[in-house]
């Protein structure tokens, strides 16, 4: 009696998994992983509107090649002010694309100047990345960019205190400038702060 209870789990495991057979070839595809974009509206007080969406590899693939398209096309038709209606999302030509992996890959964060406003400043050591479910604290933008495709608009990356406003001069500390439809594929270090201006 005690041989055969020994055999019963076994046995038990063998229905409960299969014996092997063919797999089931009418089983659901792996899904497309989903990227995920963050678009924040910055103003010259730093006040700031955040909304998140996912989209697919694809849909980022046609936003960069409206992007090259608008960098190629005659400089006139690539101003600020050519966009009176600015869209709420990563479409916008005008918005600063910031992404935490080198290469225009992974997380990306899409800045806003308001098109009012000649100058916009966001703190990324207060803008949310992703909630790390291990960790009870929340990760931030700050010293997580690694790439970058700018828009209409010049500015730069840099440690500073907006509290204070006080920027670092030490050139100990990262500091990024980039030009208006300008990319940049790897950032090795990158500082607390984005400026987007129009001068």
């Amino acid at each position: 009696m005690n041989r055969m209870s020994a055999w019963m789990p076994w046995t038990a495991v063998s229905l409960l998994v299969g014996c092997g057979g063919a797999l089931d070839e009418t089983a659901s595809p792996v899904e497309e992983a989903l990227i995920e974009q963050t678009v924040v509206w910055v103003d010259d007080q730093g006040v700031t509107e955040h909304s998140t969406r996912f989209i697919t590899r694809a849909e980022q693939q046609a936003q960069f090649a409206a992007r090259a398209a608008r960098r190629e096309a005659p400089a006139a038709d690539r101003s600020a002010l050519a966009y009176p209606a600015p869209v709420i999302d990563c479409n916008n030509q005008n918005s600063l694309w910031l992404f935490d992996r080198a290469d225009y890959l992974g997380r990306q964060l899409c800045l806003y100047r308001r098109p009012g406003d000649s100058l916009a400043a966001l703190d990324l050591g207060k803008t949310i990345r992703y909630f790390d479910p291990a960790s009870p604290f929340p990760r931030y933008w700050a010293g997580a960019v690694r790439s970058l495709s700018s828009g209409s608009d010049k500015g730069q990356l840099s440690q500073c205190d907006l509290v204070r406003n006080f920027c670092s001069t030490s050139p100990f500390d990262p500091f990024i400038a980039f030009n208006a439809w300008q990319n940049i594929a790897n950032i090795p270090a990158s500082p607390n702060t984005a400026w987007l201006n129009t001068y």
